[in-house]
């Protein structure tokens, strides 16, 4: 019964990261769209406020996936485990080490833009990499819960893994987005 629970407990941090992931993506394109400070602050801010739940998933993502491991009593360096965790790893640092760190830089952009949103606080509300490394994560994290279903062995895992992120690259790539949240160079 045990086991079950965590089960479910796992299943609902993984549907909870995927839930403000779509909440986060939305916000990321009405921020992109955003044509006053007063709109892209708004959508910032809710990007931060869901964004409070990835660390909080991963945490109980971890606990809960190590106590299955261990009552099932997998190797650590199964394949499969290895790769999962190595895009958790990822996951962790790309979040608050790339979209965080941008998502700071337009906070800051935004307080001392003085109410004027011209050409650069729209670069910074569309940023192409912000873009990126939020579909790089989701995608991510939907190549490792295939990981977690299907248990392949080390290299098809770390394949899955490299495969995820080439389609997180390609889903958050510029050309994709809708013409409205293109900003023309200036």
């Amino acid at each position: 019964m045990l086991f079950t629970t965590v089960l479910f407990v796992h299943l609902c941090a993984l549907f909870a990261a995927f839930a403000a992931s779509a909440l986060v993506h939305h916000g990321q394109k009405r921020l992109a769209n955003a044509g006053t400070v007063a709109d892209a602050s708004q959508w910032l801010g809710f990007v931060r406020q869901v964004s409070v739940t990835f660390p909080l998933a991963i945490l109980v993502l971890l606990a809960s996936g190590g106590y299955m491991v261990h009552i099932e009593g997998l190797a650590w360096r199964t394949g499969w485990l290895e790769a999962s965790l190595a895009g958790i790893v990822l996951l962790a640092v790309n979040g608050p080490a790339v979209i965080g760190a941008r998502m700071r830089r337009l906070q800051q952009a935004l307080q001392a833009s003085g109410g004027a949103f011209g050409p650069d606080l729209a670069r910074l509300a569309n940023d192409p990499v912000t873009h990126c490394a939020g579909w790089m994560n989701t995608l991510l994290a939907l190549g490792i819960a295939y990981l977690m279903v299907a248990k392949p062995a080390t290299g098809m895992a770390f394949g899955v893994l490299a495969v995820a992120l080439v389609l997180g690259v390609l889903m958050g790539r510029p050309g994709r987005r809708p013409a409205s949240a293109a900003v023309e160079p200036g």
